[in-house]
C-alpha cells in the first residue's frame, strides 16, 4: 500500500511538474518568462495537484475504480469537463492578480475561453485515462495473481491426495506379502513386521515432501526390495545401476517406489520361475532419467498394473512439471519397461 502511494504522489508531482516545465519553456522562447509568470504557473501547478487529488478520493469514494473502462468513460469525461472550467478559472485569476493583466475578463471572448476549457479538458482527460489504466492493469494483475494462487492451492490439494493414495496402496501390498509369511515362516514374518514398521515410518516422513532426493528415495526402495526378498527369495533378483552424480537430484516422494513395487506384483510375482527387476537412474544432459524394467510382459498389449500406481505417477507427473516430464510404459523382447524423464533439479 505504501508503494502504491508513494507511486502515485510520484506520478502526481512528475506529470504536473511536466506541465510546469513546458509552460516555463514555452513563456521563454517567447520572452514572456518573468517572476511573476513563474509565480502564476506555479499556482496552477500547485493547483493541479490539489484539484486531481481531491478527484481522486472522489473517483475512490464513488467506486467508479470498480466500473468498466466504457462504463467509467461518460462520467469520467463529464467530471473533466467540470474541472477544466474550475482550472480555466483559475488560470484567468492568476493571470489577472498574480501576473497583473488587467482585463483579462472583460477583455476574454468566447473561442478564446473555449480553447482554455478544450486544453484543461485535455489534461483532465489524460490524467483520467493514466489514473484509471494503471488501476485496470492492478485489478487485471492481481486477479492473475489471484487465479494463480487458486490453482497453486488446488494443485496441492490434488498432489496431497495423489501421494495419500500411495500409503494405503503400499500398505495393502506389503500386509499381503507378509500375509502369505505368517504360515510359512512366522519368524521371518516378524521380522517383516519390523522393517515394514521402518519402511511406512520412512514413507510417512516422505509423504510430507513435495520432493526428495533420489538417495532418500532408493533408500526406502532399498528397505521395500529387503522385506520383498524374503519372501520371494531366489525368484526375485535385483539389479541397481545408479550413478552417483544424481544422488541430490529431486524426484516425486514414492514415485519410483510405486513402479518398482508394480513390477514385482504385476510382473515377477505372477512368473513361476520369477525375473529379474532392474532399476537404472541416470543422467542425459538436462534430464534425470529413470528407467525400471521387469520380467514379464503386458497383459493384452496393454499393462496389467495400470492400476492406481501408474495413474498416479502420470497425473503427479502433469501436475508439478506441467508437460516437461515424459512417461512411457512398453514391453521389450519379453520384458516390461516404465521409464520416466524429468528435467534436473537439486534445490527447492
Amino acid at each position: 500500500m505504501r508503494r502504491k502511494q508513494l507511486a502515485y504522489w510520484v506520478a502526481q508531482f512528475s506529470g504536473w511538474g511536466l506541465y510546469l516545465f513546458i509552460s516555463g519553456f514555452s513563456s521563454y522562447l517567447n520572452n514572456e518568462l518573468s517572476r511573476p509568470v513563474l509565480i502564476g504557473f506555479t499556482a496552477i501547478f500547485l493547483s493541479g495537484i490539489l484539484l486531481s487529488h481531491l478527484y481522486r478520493n472522489f473517483i475512490v469514494r464513488i467506486g467508479w475504480l470498480k466500473f468498466t473502462p466504457i462504463k467509467a468513460l461518460i462520467p469520467v469525461a463529464f467530471s473533466a469537463a467540470l474541472l477544466s472550467l474550475v482550472m480555466g478559472l483559475l488560470q484567468l485569476t492568476y493571470s489577472s492578480f498574480i501576473i497583473g493583466r488587467t482585463g483579462v475578463f472583460s477583455s476574454l471572448d468566447p473561442s478564446n475561453a473555449f480553447l482554455i476549457w478544450l486544453n484543461w479538458w485535455v489534461i483532465f482527460m489524460v490524467w483520467s485515462v493514466i489514473y484509471f489504466a494503471f488501476h485496470f492493469f492492478e485489478k487485471s494483475r492481481d486477479e492473475e495473481i489471484k487465479n494463480l494462487r487458486l490453482e497453486a492451492m488446488r494443485t496441492e490439494v490434488e498432489l496431497n491426495n495423489l501421494k495419500a493414495q500411495l500409503n494405503p496402496h503400499f500398505m495393502f501390498n506389503a500386509m499381503n506379502s507378509i500375509r502369505a509369511l505368517v504360515d510359512e515362516d512366522p519368524i521371518i514374518a516378524k521380522e517383516s513386521i519390523t522393517k515394514l514398521s521402518n519402511i511406512l515410518r520412512n514413507t510417512l516422513l516422505m509423504g510430507r515432501k513435495k520432493f526428495v532426493t533420489v538417495e532418500e528415495e532408493l533408500q526406502l526402495i532399498e528397505d521395500y526390495l529387503k522385506l520383498e526378498s524374503i519372501r520371494y527369495e531366489e525368484r526375485l533378483k535385483v539389479e541397481l545401476v545408479i550413478d552417483s552424480s544424481c544422488s541430490a537430484f529431486l524426484i516425486p516422494p514414492l514415485m519410483v517406489q510405486t513402479l518398482v513395487e508394480n513390477s514385482i506384483k504385476h510382473g515377477i510375482s505372477k512368473l513361476p520361475g520369477g525375473g529379474l527387476l532392474r532399476l537404472e537412474i541416470r543422467r542425459n544432459q538436462d534430464m534425470l532419467e529413470i528407467v525400471v524394467e521387469n520380467t514379464g510382459k503386458l497383459a493384452n498389449g496393454v499393462s496389467g498394473s495400470t492400476g492406481i500406481g501408474i495413474e498416479n505417477t502420470k497425473q503427479r507427473l502433469q501436475l508439478l512439471y506441467e508437460g516437461k516430464s515424459h512417461f512411457s510404459l512398453r514391453e521389450l523382447q519379453d520384458k516390461v519397461v516404465a521409464e520416466i524423464k524429468l528435467p534436473v533439479r537439486n534445490n527447492l
